[in-house]
């Protein structure tokens, strides 16, 4: 068995994921009406997840071969640029430019389609704590105005 069998196993595992979202993406596109909003949500949601097995295997092999996963703010990017980069002596370039370019664009589009999902629940959220927040402290206040 190779050093590198399981990292082999988990990027074939997850090619296979991404070759079932391309199925599920035919599938949606055959089932639905063109511009409904159940279209639009499904293929969006199949997106962010063909981004998302995308960088699971530039993650992987990050950790495993480059022993380097990049951290903090716009580590999604410098992951995806890294996998352009040939590192002497442990690995060669993953991908070239322009599907780097290509894949850009999913990030961005998985990013933008992540906080759309969430905007308005949260945005729901964050009021109903702010109305829970505003009912305890008066509450509170009434409470030592008593005593």
């Amino acid at each position: 068995m190779t050093r590198f069998a399981a990292l082999k196993a988990d990027i074939d595992h997850e090619l296979r994921n991404l070759k079932r979202l391309a199925k599920e993406l035919d599938d949606i596109l055959t089932a639905t009406k063109e511009r409904s909003i159940a279209r639009t949500r499904a293929v969006g949601s199949l997106l962010h997840d063909f981004y998302t097995g995308v960088e699971k295997i530039f993650s992987q092999i990050a950790i495993k071969i480059d022993q380097d996963l990049p951290a903090g703010e716009g580590w999604h990017i410098q992951l995806l640029k890294r996998m352009t980069i040939p590192i002497e002596g442990i690995r060669p370039q993953v991908i070239d430019e322009k599907l780097e370019n290509d894949l850009e664009e999913y990030l961005r589009f998985r990013h933008l389609f992540w906080i759309q999902l969430h905007k308005d629940p949260l945005s729901k959220e964050k009021s109903k704590l702010r109305s829970m927040v505003r009912i305890d402290e008066d509450r509170i206040k009434g409470t030592l105005a008593r005593h």
